[in-house]
């Protein structure tokens, strides 16, 4: 994978791990904040495990596709502009990481 490629994959998950603590340091009553910690969590880790290009990513991928789309479906349903912004990310973050794993089973 090029490192351009490589780059992409990680500036979305620093970005939904941002937007997902924004999220749950703002989070008035919505209730989401469990889960947004633990997709900022997951994010992270699998930002830092592309960037080593190690193979562990694409399980890790895996587990962090699962938590964004859950925070994706928890946050869309609140209309504050941190929940709004922290479910986009999310979004694209389970977007991202699927077409990482379509790469990375090509090139295995």
């Amino acid at each position: 994978m090029n490192p351009s490629t490589t780059l992409e994959f990680m500036k979305s998950c620093a970005e939904s791990s941002a937007a997902c603590i924004n999220c749950a340091q703002n989070m008035r009553d919505e209730g989401c904040a469990q889960q947004c910690r633990t997709n900022a969590a997951l994010a992270d880790c699998a930002e830092k495990l592309i960037a080593l290009n190690a193979p562990q990513a694409i399980n890790v991928a895996q587990l962090t596709i699962e938590s964004a789309k859950h925070c994706n479906e928890i946050c869309c349903q609140h209309q504050n502009e941190h929940c709004q912004a922290c479910s986009q990310a999310a979004k694209n973050l389970a977007e991202s990481l699927t077409h990482y794993q379509t790469l990375i089973k090509g090139t295995h």
